[in-house]
């Protein structure tokens, strides 16, 4: 899963094919909502989202501006 990736750790499983069972499905779903956990994954995503968040547009723009000048 993408989380995992740029987590670089197992932060979800990832059921795949057979794993991913209604039974699998339901007991991998309450694991992520116990208090510590879910706590614990919410500072991950916010952590992972930070780092993803670049500003994509001054990025770019920067890139052109370079560019441009040459």
């Amino acid at each position: 899963a993408l989380p995992n990736l740029l987590a670089g750790e197992e932060l979800v499983p990832e059921l795949l094919q057979e794993a991913a069972t209604p039974a699998n499905l339901a007991q991998s779903l309450l694991a992520q909502q116990e208090p510590r956990r879910a706590a614990m994954l919410v500072e991950r995503f916010l952590a992972i989202h930070q780092q993803l968040q670049q500003d994509a547009g001054a990025l770019a723009s920067g890139a052109i501006a370079k560019l441009l000048e040459k």
